[in-house]
């Protein structure tokens, strides 16, 4: 257990490096849910690894909670950033859920964002960003910050990278 979490340790160290070479710096992180949008600020396994990996929330979203729940579509203008990532509860049973999710996203308000217009917009998997919370989705997490950041593909970036264990 100690030699894992080491090389997650080490794993978050050699990304946080290669990120902050990258434009990338802020990003937010939203859940829909049926009928509502949780904001997920820093207290949070999504936020405690954005904040390891040494990536900053806009202004408003720096707090120390868990999130703000019903985040209304007036507050969409806060979640500008440079890259933002949602995740949605039982999108895959929960018709509900994504018909919420596709009205928010056709606010005026969500379609004026810059980083919607910039296209940086990323579906995350809801079991590993948000619900499972351990050594597993961590290492998963990690594997899958190369791609969500579209690094590069070099020996800087496969230097960090996780094995694929049981």
């Amino acid at each position: 257990g100690q030699q894992r979490l080491a090389r997650v340790q080490q794993a978050i160290g050699c990304l946080r490096g290669v990120l902050q070479q990258q434009p990338l710096r802020t990003v937010s992180v939203l859940r829909f849910n049926p009928g509502q949008v949780r904001l997920y600020q820093l207290d949070t396994f999504s936020g405690e690894l954005f904040s390891a990996l040494g990536l900053q929330r806009p202004p408003t979203q720096q707090v120390h909670a868990y999130g703000v729940n019903n985040f209304s579509p007036e507050r969409i203008p806060e979640l500008d950033a440079d890259i933002l990532f949602y995740f949605s509860y039982g999108a895959r049973r929960q018709q509900s859920t994504l018909q919420y999710r596709e009205a928010f996203m056709q606010d005026p308000a969500w379609q004026r964002l810059g980083v919607v217009r910039r296209q940086q917009v990323h579906a995350l998997d809801d079991v590993i960003w948000n619900t499972a919370n351990g050594i597993l989705a961590a290492e998963t997490a990690l594997r899958q910050i190369p791609t969500l950041f579209s690094l590069p593909d070099s020996d800087e970036v496969r230097a960090c990278s996780l094995p694929v264990t049981p």
